[in-house]
């Protein structure tokens, strides 16, 4: 459970003192939708390159690996030339 009221204290102390105007962010690209069906990097089965990115839980926090906006790392696998690579 959250108290509400220490939630909007805290909001408040963070960032009460901000001034001006609220500006809308800028567009951010992203990937058009991918056919649900898995790719296991197991079989030579696949014959065209692909992009995965998937989303791990958050037990390597602290490290320097890539983190998305929730905390949990980002493992990101793709197939160039038949060649498998992740990072």
């Amino acid at each position: 459970n959250v108290d509400a009221r220490s939630v909007v204290d805290q909001i408040n102390k963070t960032f009460g003192e901000l001034k001006g105007k609220r500006e809308t962010p800028a567009p951010v690209p992203t990937l058009s939708p991918l056919r649900a069906e898995a790719v296991s990097i197991m079989t030579d089965a696949v014959r065209q390159d692909r992009l995965s990115i998937m989303w791990d839980t958050p037990w390597l926090r602290g490290r320097a690996v890539p983190l998305d906006h929730q905390g949990r790392v980002i493992h990101v696998h793709f197939r160039i030339n038949s060649e498998y690579k992740s990072i």
